[in-house]
Order: structure tokens, then sequence, then C-alpha cells
């Protein structure tokens, strides 16, 4: 095995992919390192919506670099210990902050959603895990090696996309999920310094997943024209 080899591969493709891998390992150096910045008394939502970014972008960037998502171009395989079970840990690490974040946007004190970025009231700090919940999809990918085996794996999900030169097209939802969390820490991160005002930053969330999403619903479309509605005789 050889790390240079497996992460130069040939064509535009995989180094386009390469370069995604690149940079989601980088965020997720950044968003673990952002979390010991946090003051030592903030409150608990602020500090949960936190670890709800950093886990999501480290989830995003180990499905990413396997070959669940990535193919040939993975840089390891998610069916191998201890692959198999990081993928799954980070998963249920993820699922489970993501879980304490909702709890405490429904039933906590008032005061501590401020630092959100979509402001203080029930509605919108639900709102804020709202842009997480595709994360269940990311688990339900990060369990494959559990339900299934890398043989049925390659001849189904992957054959489709590799047939049809569509790898690149899952490893988008990662990247966007990385994305749109990121901004929203960086989004509190601002509106905690008083640097973006109460307006502002629910303003700059909703047009994070406008044109996140706007992108996910033309690649979906554009997928749907080149090869048409399935349908059965």
């Amino acid at each position: 095995f050889s790390f240079s080899s497996t992460f130069f591969s040939k064509g535009s493709e995989g180094l386009t992919i390469h370069q995604f891998q690149a940079s989601m390992i980088a965020l997720s150096i950044t968003s673990l390192m952002g979390i010991y910045r946090l003051p030592p008394n903030s409150p608990f939502s602020r500090r949960v919506y936190f670890w709800t970014c950093a886990v999501s972008v480290v989830q995003s960037a180990l499905l990413l670099s396997s070959n669940l998502i990535a193919g040939e171009f993975g840089l390891f395989n998610a069916f191998d210990a201890p692959w198999n079970y990081i993928l799954n840990g980070a998963g249920v690490l993820t699922q489970l902050t993501l879980l304490a974040g909702l709890d405490d946007a429904i039933s906590g004190p008032d005061g501590g959603r401020k630092g959100l970025p979509t402001e203080s009231g029930i509605g919108m700090a639900v709102f804020n895990y709202i842009m997480y919940i595709f994360n269940i999809v990311f688990f339900q990918v990060s369990l494959a090696p559990f339900y299934g085996n890398e043989n049925m794996w390659a001849s189904t999900s992957l054959s489709y996309l590799v047939e049809n030169n569509l790898i690149i097209f899952p490893c988008t939802a990662p990247v966007t999920m990385g994305l749109i969390t990121s901004l929203g820490a960086l989004l509190a991160t601002l509106k905690f310094e008083k640097k973006v005002d109460s307006t502002t930053a629910p303003l700059a969330v909703f047009a994070i997943l406008a044109l996140t999403e706007f992108d996910n619903i033309v690649q979906a479309s554009s997928l749907f024209w080149i090869r048409g509605p399935s349908v059965e005789p």
C-alpha cells in the first residue's frame, strides 16, 4: 500500500475527490480545535452546538475518505477493522450530540439560545438542528459494513456510480454538510463576539442553506435527466 499512489490518483475526477478529502480533513482538525476556544462558562446550548458542528464535520470527513463514498478513490477500506468501528462510532456520537442539542433547543433556558446563529426563540433554535437532518443518512451509510459486505456494496451502489461516471456525485454531500456546519459555527462565533447582529446571522444561515440545497437540487435534476425515471415494464 502506498499513500502517495492512492492520494494522487490518475484523472481529474480522482484529483477532485482527493481535494475534497484533504479539505474535509483540515476542516475536521480546525473544528475540533475550535471547541477548546469556548469560554469555560459557556452555556450548555452553546457547547453542544459546537460539539454537534465538530462531530458532524469529522463524520463527513471519515465517510468521504472511505470507499463507501469515494469508491476506488477512498483512502481506507471501511469494511476492515478498525475503520468499520470508527465510522460507526462517529455516526453514533453525531446522533447523540444532535439529540442533546435538539432537546436543549426545545426545553433549555432561553438565555442559552442567544449564542446560536438563529437567535433565541424555540422555533428558530430547533431550526439550527434541522440543518443536520441529513446526518441520519450518513449514519445509515456508516452502518453498511455491519449489514453487508464489500462485494455486495461494490456490486450495487458503487457499480452504478462507476458505470455512469457519477462517483463524484455522492462525494458532494459530505462536503456540503461540512460547509454548512462549519459556517454555522463561524456565525455563532461572530454573533457571540457581536461582529454580526441578530438580523444578519439568521439571514446568512438561510442564504447558506438556499445555496447548498440549490446545488443539490441541480445535481439531482441532472442525474434524473441523464438517466431518466426508472420505470418497470
